[in-house]
């Protein structure tokens, strides 16, 4: 079976989406982690969970957020901008 049609299916439109992450760092930096994703918009939030936690593609999280794969795309490098700032540098980040 291709693994690009394994992956198509009509359940993929009820796909329930848990926006917290599913593995948390452990100790300090766990606040830093949670402080960071909780200071991206929605949308950005999602789409770094379902990339980050969830392991989907671009294409997937596109196709679940009902977006188009450039927004998706999008939404990830600056969601991963925004948390690299907040994790090495919380000041910059700050002032975002």
């Amino acid at each position: 079976m291709c693994r690009s049609y394994s992956r198509q299916s009509a359940d993929r439109a009820h796909i329930e989406v848990d926006v917290e992450p599913t593995t948390p760092p452990h100790g300090e930096d766990k606040v830093s982690v949670d402080q960071a994703f909780d200071k991206l918009g929605k949308g950005h939030r999602i789409a770094a969970t379902l990339y980050f936690s969830e392991g989907l593609t671009l294409a997937e999280i596109a196709e679940v957020t009902a977006v188009p794969l450039g927004t998706a795309k999008s939404r990830i490098f600056h969601a991963r901008k925004q948390l690299q700032a907040a994790l090495t540098d919380q000041p910059e980040f700050e002032g975002e």
